[in-house]
């Protein structure tokens, strides 16, 4: 008589656990002999439904606020920086100002509206801002007045960052806990419904139950096959002396960057 082999999918990421559970529900749910264990199949749809609403949820946080503040600054900096450049232009040629304020000026246009990007677009901007004016060797004919406002404006970008990195973080600490508990759940309630479909396949033949156990072990053989190609995979680079790099994450890298701008502005 067959069985379902259970497995242990422990080691799924969060997205191909649901995956695999949503795509067990409608095989399950269709099946004539779902009637015999309903009350467990609903309640195991109902979480998985849960698993699903838990990994979208955007939860709030107290970096938020300081956000807000570190945006609305950088965009005034900006725009202060925007008005004195502007306002050198209107200055004598031959001065050192009018000189700088031309140079600054064509940096400036290429960064195009700044302040009308989306948040995580305009740290890119505002980066890539200050990078060509250290890279075009602008920043030693720049007066000391337009070296500061771009200290200040390289200085709230980076405060930006670093809070919108550390509410990420949160975000992720919070979603992943929240989809933890719920995919324990789904797990406990399924291995019960696996256990009752076991139990009605072999005591009511007439219901065909071994064609839906043959459908689920399929299904769940593919996820395994997955788990066992990723071992497989980590071992190989393992013996081969494969190693993670160290920067994996361009976000950090970025914060490092956005850093520097501070100094070297």
């Amino acid at each position: 008589m067959k069985k379902i082999l259970y497995r242990n999918f422990a080691l799924l990421k969060n997205p191909e656990h649901i995956e695999l559970m949503s795509s067990l529900c409608p095989v399950i749910g269709t099946h004539p002999m779902v009637s015999e264990f309903q009350e467990t199949f609903s309640e195991f749809h109902e979480l998985v439904e849960k698993e699903k609403k838990a990994m979208q949820v955007t939860p709030g946080s107290k970096f938020t606020p300081a956000i807000t503040q570190h945006d609305d600054t950088r965009d005034a900096y900006f725009r202060a920086l925007k008005q004195h450049v502007k306002a050198d232009l209107l200055l004598p040629k031959h001065t050192d100002e009018y000189q700088s304020a031309l140079q600054l000026q064509r940096v400036i246009k290429a960064a195009g509206d700044v302040v009308r990007k989306n948040q995580e677009a305009k740290t890119g901007e505002i980066h890539t801002l200050l990078g060509r004016v250290r890279a075009e060797a602008i920043s030693p004919i720049l007066t000391a007045e337009t070296q500061k406002k771009l200290k200040k404006l390289a200085l709230s970008n980076y405060d930006f960052e670093a809070d919108w990195q550390k509410r990420k973080i949160e975000r992720a600490e919070k979603v992943s806990g929240e989809v933890k508990a719920a995919r324990e759940k789904v797990d406990e309630v399924f291995r019960l419904l696996m256990e009752e479909i076991n139990v009605m396949a072999r005591t009511k033949k007439e219901l065909n139950g071994e064609l839906l156990i043959a459908k689920i072990n399929s299904i769940m053989q593919e996820y395994h096959m997955l788990l066992k190609g990723r071992r497989t995979r980590k071992k190989n680079k393992a013996a081969s002396g494969g190693g993670k790099t160290l920067l994996e994450n361009g976000e950090t890298l970025q914060g490092d960057t956005a850093k520097e701008s501070t100094v070297e502005v």
